[in-house]
């Protein structure tokens, strides 16, 4: 009972062994999801459509479903050993913390707000005393360690966090993810599309379908290939639109911010892109100036490794002056949007053209 490690919970799906009461949560909504599923098919692999219930949605303030929570977990299986009742994003591990006795009526919290328990008291009660025919799962992005509900579960169940993966264990993941679904992908090429897509396995996965269609006839996808049909990120075409600003390349620049206001990205999430870049090359560039060896680099520059030698790249064409003047008319733009005297559109226009 308590905390799992990934590879703990995999060992106890592939052996079938799967009892109480599951919290999946993190940032990785993809793991929690894949991992969530595979508990869900092996407890009821049976009779998924009768010993599976599925729930979806915001339940904090919801009575009535915690109540057909607990009665669908104390009902017995049809025709099978367990079942499961699997809730997602439910919002029962949010706390609403309360005033400290002594504290002011002025709307604050206290800083030991105390777990709110709500309409979670039955979960708590059934948590703590599941019958051995029914496995809980909840799956959820964030939660609040305070929460009874979350308490409960690590003392009574299991509770696995899935973070962000990074550098090679991101890699190593989505060269599984590619052979899962029978697209064979040469590792520059990977690493090319992961660059594209940041650490996010959803977006990997989805741009997998599209080159695994668009390379059916070749047989594998190649370095070419990701550049010619998967989806660049806002903050790559910000670093090219940063590289033709400063070479003087001023229409392809406003090429790329017009592309990007046509996709959705509004000016003032722009800017603020661009001013990342730039604290981005001026790191890099303080990195070179001091002669940091990789290592050193790497936790200087504070971006996901893999990209931290196409700005070391680039920051070696420019001066740490260029660098500091281009954030400088970042943070002035975004003072005069900010009190009105620029509209934000025009504003990044002026940016680029003035560079």
């Amino acid at each position: 009972m308590g905390e799992l490690k990934t590879d703990e919970l995999t060992a106890m799906i592939k052996s079938g062994d799967l009892k109480g009461s599951f919290l999946l949560y993190g940032e990785e909504q993809f793991l929690v999801s894949r991992y969530g599923r595979n508990i869900r098919k092996t407890v009821a692999s049976s009779n998924e459509v009768m010993n599976a219930t599925r729930l979806f949605g915001s339940f904090q303030d919801n009575g009535k479903a915690v109540t057909d929570i607990v009665e669908t977990a104390r009902t017995m299986p049809f025709f099978a050993d367990r079942r499961v009742v699997e809730v997602s994003n439910s919002g029962f591990f949010n706390v609403r913390g309360g005033k400290k006795k002594d504290s002011k009526d002025d709307g604050s919290e206290g800083d030991n707000a105390p777990a709110a328990t709500g309409v979670t008291g039955p979960l708590n009660t059934l948590v703590s005393g599941l019958p051995e025919t029914c496995v809980l799962l909840f799956e959820e992005t964030e939660i609040d360690k305070r929460s009874s509900l979350y308490k409960q579960i690590l003392k009574s169940g299991h509770v696995i966090e899935f973070p962000r993966l990074k550098g090679k264990a991101l890699f190593d993941k989505a060269a599984v993810e590619a052979k899962r679904i029978g697209l064979n992908i040469e590792a520059s090429a990977l690493r090319e599309l992961i660059s594209y897509t940041g650490n996010d396995l959803w977006t990997i996965v989805r741009e997998f379908e599209k080159l695994k269609g668009y390379c059916a006839d070749s047989g594998s996808a190649t370095v070419s290939d990701v550049r010619d049909i998967c989806t660049r990120k806002p903050e790559d075409k910000v670093f090219d639109m940063i590289e033709y600003m400063s070479s003087g390349r001023k229409m392809e620049a406003m090429t790329i911010y017009r592309d990007l206001a046509a996709l959705g990205q509004n000016g003032y999430s722009l800017l603020s892109l661009i001013a990342r870049d730039y604290n981005l090359l001026l790191s890099a560039r303080d990195a070179i100036d001091r002669n940091l060896n990789k290592v050193e680099t790497e936790r200087h520059v504070n971006c996901m490794k893999f990209l931290v030698g196409k700005y070391v790249s680039r920051a070696r064409h420019g001066t740490r002056a260029e660098f500091i003047q281009g954030l400088e008319r970042c943070v002035q733009m975004q003072q005069d949007i900010n009190t009105g005297r620029m509209i934000e559109d025009i504003g990044v226009e002026i940016l680029i053209m003035e560079a």
